[in-house]
């Protein structure tokens, strides 16, 4: 292996094991609390609309749902508008 996939493996180990901790330390948590406190419940339950907010919302402020124009560059990834990755101006207000 060389260097660039040595540093792509580290990586991927330390987002797993970001990943693991943060969801187990979360899990002992709230395992610790006899009752979860109101506030911390509501919050708890807003995070699936968060989440969902962050996903959709780029393709609507940049018009990707509207436009389903390709890239012209053949090195493109076909996304629709410039925050998804493309060099060109489709999609993308002035």
């Amino acid at each position: 292996m060389d260097a660039q996939h040595l540093d792509l493996l580290y990586l991927s180990v330390a987002a797993a094991v970001a990943t693991y901790v943060t969801r187990f330390g979360g899990y002992v948590l709230i395992t610790q609390l006899k009752n979860i406190p109101p506030r911390i419940e509501s919050a708890l339950n807003a995070v699936p609309a968060a989440v969902l907010t962050t996903l959709v919302a780029p393709a609507f402020v940049y018009g990707a749902w509207m436009s389903p124009q390709r890239c012209s560059s053949p090195s493109s990834s076909g996304c629709a508008s410039p925050p998804f990755g493309c060099s060109s101006s489709a999609g993308s207000r002035s």
